[in-house]
């Protein structure tokens, strides 16, 4: 059946960290062993690294001529792309089309043949692109429907659908050459996909079971580490012939940013597709991803409400929503000793304030269930959008020097912590010994340790602030609504003795 899938023990510290860090440089040789084709545009468009021609070529005269030669529509740029570094930038979408070529960089086989690409992305498609179908990339000997990979931007929609395409031989997929709804044909749409002009995002296709004679071939889509769905049940036969010139072509009709490409010869795992879009070279310091043993996510179901409206909160798979409105909390369901947790989160509006409660004591809880104040008791870790600081100056006529955007971790209520320096004019907060927290719209990665009464968080991959001597130390984990809306995602906790 043809099939599209979508999806909406305590340690000291310098163990924890020498039990992480193996997992994760193991998945990275593993990734980098697979891998045959990089092109990081840093230096130039031609390949790091390639198992066989790493030069650019574009299509003039219905022939590949080396380099790029399109009149200024497609252009190499030295900064911009990934932490400022180079990337390719797309103007027109109709321009004459580039590519690399394929042989041995996609590393094709007969047989049982499987592999992975995955690229950067960075625009907005509605204000960017022009009318059509847009190909950021595209993998082919003859045709987009015709022995082809490629993801693509839907004609239509508003937002445009975002899509990949696994299309196996024309004669084996569609013998009769008939026409075919596209609901029938092997897409996977992805609706409302995470693009912007501010923020990069991963995309990456993996193949497996492909030439196999067997209608058993399945192709999976990935957004930011993220799977969306697949694509199964097909007899995937690529017969792409010896005389042929596998192309990978990149930007047709597309008009944005585009960087860091690469190829395997095998289909990454899910974990090291996170591993891949969390960890990249040019994102380090590397962030904990919470994939790892002991780890596992959390959702609404392990929540509940203490003094928010009952939409306040709204939770689609493992996107957390929450509009700010009224100032609350809801908890876990469980009190919480010693544990890790990983969470990114993005302001939706300049200015947002929010938090994570770790510790928060039973009393104050039920305190604000019988209507009784609005936040409770416990180590807050600040979460804070960048404008914050602007507005209060604004608001208050006076200088915001008893807080930062970037991290503060401090006690609420009668609780006690010893702040790590630097620490706040009032000797309370713990603030962070780096800035390092992204604007409104962008995600941003916290991981919090909280052991033995110790706290410690890290932002976007460096650790920044904490406290010890925190007492109580055991309570609820919260999540806070203070007045504006804020989302999370990938929340994960491990929880230890």
């Amino acid at each position: 059946m043809m099939m599209t899938t979508l999806r909406m023990g305590w340690m000291p510290a310098v163990l924890l960290a020498v039990w992480i860090a193996p997992a994760q440089a193991d998945l990275n040789e593993d990734i980098l062993a697979a891998r045959t084709f990089h092109a990081s545009f840093d230096k130039g468009t031609d390949a790091d690294s390639a198992k066989g021609d790493g030069k650019v070529y574009t299509v003039v005269e219905k022939k590949g001529k080396e380099g790029i030669h399109t009149d200024g529509a497609t252009t190499h740029l030295t900064s911009g792309g990934l932490a400022d570094s180079g990337a390719m930038k797309f103007t027109k979408g109709k321009a004459p089309w580039i590519y690399y070529k394929g042989a041995k960089n996609v590393s094709y086989t007969k047989e049982n043949w499987k592999g992975s690409v995955a690229f950067w992305l960075k625009l907005d498609p509605d204000e960017d692109l022009e009318p059509g179908y847009c190909d950021p990339i595209q993998i082919t000997t003859r045709a987009w429907n015709d022995g082809s990979f490629f993801v693509d931007f839907a004609k239509d929609g508003n937002p445009r659908d975002f899509r990949l395409g696994a299309f196996a031989d024309l004669l084996v997929w569609n013998p009769d050459k008939a026409e075919v709804p596209e609901e029938k044909r092997p897409l996977l749409p992805v609706k409302k996909p995470p693009f912007g002009r501010n923020m990069w995002t991963h995309v990456a296709f993996t193949w497996d079971k492909f030439n196999t004679g067997k209608e058993d071939g399945v192709a999976q889509f990935y957004l930011n580490g993220h799977l969306q769905g697949s694509i199964s049940g097909w007899n995937q036969q690529f017969t792409w012939k010896d005389e042929e010139e596998i192309r990978l072509y990149l930007g047709l009709h597309y008009t944005g940013l585009f960087d860091e490409l690469s190829c395997y010869n095998r289909a990454l795992s899910g974990e090291e597709m996170a591993h891949l879009y969390q960890t990249h070279e040019k994102l380090r310091p590397a962030k904990v991803t919470g994939l790892g043993q002991g780890w596992r996510a959390l959702g609404g179901e392990d929540f509940v409400n203490v003094n928010c409206e009952p939409d306040t909160w709204k939770w689609t798979g493992g996107l957390a929503e929450c509009t700010g409105k009224p100032v609350g909390v809801i908890r876990m369901k469980e009190p919480v000793k010693n544990c890790e947790l990983v969470a990114e989160w993005r302001h939706l509006k300049s200015a947002g304030n929010s938090g994570i409660f770790l510790w928060a004591t039973d009393a104050s809880i039920k305190q604000l269930e019988a209507g009784k104040g609005r936040l409770p008791h416990g180590i807050e870790v600040q979460v804070l959008d960048l404008g914050y600081t602007e507005a209060y100056i604004r608001d208050h006529k006076k200088p915001a020097d008893w807080f930062t955007c970037h991290g503060d971790v401090f006690p609420v209520g009668p609780v006690k912590m010893t702040p790590f320096p630097p620490v706040a004019p009032n000797g309370k907060r713990s603030f962070p010994s780096k800035n390092l927290t992204k604007g409104v719209g962008e995600w941003n990665h916290y991981y919090v340790r909280a052991i033995n009464g110790e706290v410690r968080l890290w932002v976007n991959g460096e650790e920044v602030s904490g406290g010890s001597g925190c007492d109580p130390s055991s309570g609820y984990l919260c999540l806070e609504s203070e007045g504006s809306p804020i989302e999370f995602r990938n929340l994960r906790i491990r929880e230890l003795p």
